[in-house]
């Protein structure tokens, strides 16, 4: 799975340093199943107490375990300063991103502008390089999402609490009161059950207009405040009931 480096930065505190090469968002800490505190971290340029990592390839994801998890002063150090590492790289990544980045960080400035002006509960969010932005919706693994492409923009419920038979459960009951959320929603919904993935996402599109189309970003923002409005509205009592 990765290599075999034994680190001892601290006393007896071991630490194992694992390559990742797959698609985990970062960076994260987690306790694993094995009761081991998980770092997943972009660089390896943070300041280890004996500057181990610095041997590691510049560019490599990796995971990083402290065994065990006695000393959680000393791990919630390397917590923050992997955090505050990751946080200045993303920070300096925008000379390498693309038109496409920056029009959407524009779309999303216009959108939140507007979201503003109606006092929303997205008015706190901030303008992003990613084709969405989101906030919680009320329950853990449960946010609702703007979504711009494109050719064509959403709303939407995205169901992911990281297990696959939470989030097929939670749709399930979701999708009982179907009729109850679309009457209230004010239009027909895709309920996307997504049964080869481990989320599910309920939405609404608006086909034929999108990044693409600046022109039409005025009333296409405005069209995606109102909706995402009565999606909350809507979903807001039975979000609730959920386990």
């Amino acid at each position: 799975m990765g290599s075999d480096i034994k680190i001892q930065p601290k006393n007896t505190k071991k630490f194992h340093l694992l390559f990742k090469t797959n698609n985990k968002k970062i960076p994260s800490a987690r306790i694993n199943r094995a009761n081991e505190l998980e770092l997943h971290l972009r660089e390896d340029n943070f300041d280890d107490p004996r500057k181990m990592l610095e041997e590691m390839s510049h560019k490599r994801r990796f995971k990083l375990i402290l065994i065990p998890t006695s000393d959680l002063d000393y791990a919630m150090k390397l917590i923050k300063q992997a955090y505050q590492y990751n946080e200045q790289h993303l920070s300096q990544k925008d000379t390498k991103l693309k038109p496409r980045h920056h029009k959407r960080h524009e779309f999303w400035k216009g959108l939140l502008e507007r979201a503003k002006e109606r006092n929303t509960n997205f008015q706190n969010l901030s303008p992003s390089y990613y084709c969405w932005i989101g906030k919680g919706g009320g329950k853990s693994g449960i946010s609702f999402n703007f979504v711009i492409l494109r050719k064509n923009a959403s709303v939407e419920v995205y169901l992911d609490k990281g297990k696959k038979d939470v989030n097929k459960k939670r749709f399930d009951a979701l999708y009982k009161y179907k009729e109850d959320v679309e009457k209230d929603f004010g239009d027909k919904l895709n309920w996307e059950r997504l049964d080869l993935k481990r989320a599910c996402r309920i939405s609404f599109t608006f086909e034929d207009t999108g990044l693409n189309t600046k022109d039409k970003w005025d009333e296409l923002q405005q069209k995606m405040i109102e909706k995402m409005i009565l999606l909350e509205n809507a979903f807001r009592l039975y979000i609730e009931r959920l386990e």
